[in-house]
């Protein structure tokens, strides 16, 4: 049986079918999908990314309903911890990533 897939999964086989397709983008798509699995509201970031919001602070709310919000001057802290999940690095975790984050 076919089974329905949340919009962050087919976002990310959307994503995985660009970037195989198009082995030059040197972006990596794994760190949207942690975006999409974390965030009920991933669409704020985005927005904000593609100019289309200049709110502050960037109010997200976790898929177990955590609320963060994040002042524009440490959007980047919120990328390392969220999107490439440097604090996880070498923890033996299963969601820890094999890259360097220095």
């Amino acid at each position: 049986m076919f089974k329905s897939m949340t919009l962050a999964e087919t976002s990310l086989v959307k994503l995985k079918e660009y970037y195989r397709t198009n082995p030059e983008m040197d972006v990596n798509y794994e760190r949207y999908y942690n975006l999409f699995k974390t965030f009920k509201n991933w669409r704020i970031y985005l927005a904000y990314k593609y100019g289309l919001t200049g709110t502050e602070p960037l109010v997200f709310e976790t898929r177990s309903g955590v609320i963060v919000e994040v002042p524009l001057r440490l959007l980047h802290t919120f990328k390392e911890i969220f999107m490439d999940e440097c604090y996880l690095t070498g923890t033996g975790t299963p969601h820890s990533l094999q890259r360097d984050c220095n």
